[in-house]
């Protein structure tokens, strides 16, 4: 009887040290796998941070290529079209509008429509200073007066300049109105015979030359009706 309880308390006891080993043993995987899971969460985090400084960085560098346009980055028509600009410049008058539709129409240069915009938009000029040339061309074929020039220089059918560009025009240039009146009166005799208050009529009325009353009389007089 002694015998089999000694046996009996020393393996009560084996069992009691193999349960303690086992629950050291699961205490300490539980705490390795927790641990080996949180580096991945973090390498995500990274990942994120590091797309979204390359997505500014690529945005950036757009912007700035957008910004700085060099000759080298000219198409060969962007820069013939712009030389003919000049060139267009160089002998006449013409108004933004005007120099995008003579370097785009086939009776002009035929360049496509978005290469006269960007020369239109690449040349230093002074649309001011090209109304009053402009005007001045006008003037040294045909006579106008101050109402008749306006209209010409910012209809669609003329020249196409701003009114505030047109009004400048008009005060920078060195002209006698009545002398205009009179140059017009001799042309509308050369054309068909007039009475003295039919001349005046025509040469006063927004529909015939627009000069003033006074001009018109000026002029009548002046051709001897």
């Amino acid at each position: 009887m002694k015998k089999v309880f000694k046996f009996g308390c020393f393996g009560f006891i084996g069992l009691v040290l193999l349960i303690i080993i086992i629950a050291v043993a699961t205490s300490g995987g539980s705490s390795s796998d927790t641990a080996s899971t949180e580096p991945s969460k973090d390498s995500e985090s990274q990942d994120i941070d590091k797309k979204v400084d390359n997505s500014d960085k690529k945005t950036t560098g757009v912007g700035d290529s957008d910004n700085n346009t060099s000759n080298d980055d000219m198409t060969k028509s962007q820069k013939n079209a712009i030389q003919q600009a000049k060139s267009y410049l160089e002998f006449s008058g013409f108004s933004k509008k005007g120099l995008v539709e003579q370097l785009s129409s086939d009776a002009g240069s035929g360049y496509s429509k978005k290469d006269a915009k960007y020369a239109d938009n690449h040349i230093d000029v002074d649309w001011k200073e090209q109304a009053v040339k402009k005007a001045e061309n006008y003037l040294s074929t045909t006579p106008f007066s101050k109402k008749g020039l306006k209209q010409q220089l910012t209809s669609n059918a003329g020249s196409q300049f701003t009114d505030k560009q047109a009004q400048y025009a008009i005060k920078h240039i060195d002209v006698d109105w009545k002398e205009q009146a009179v140059k017009s009166a001799k042309n509308y005799m050369d054309t068909m015979s007039f009475s003295r208050d039919q001349l005046i009529q025509q040469l006063s009325s927004d529909s015939g030359a627009g000069f003033t009353k006074e001009q018109a009389e000026y002029a009548v007089d002046k051709v001897g009706l």
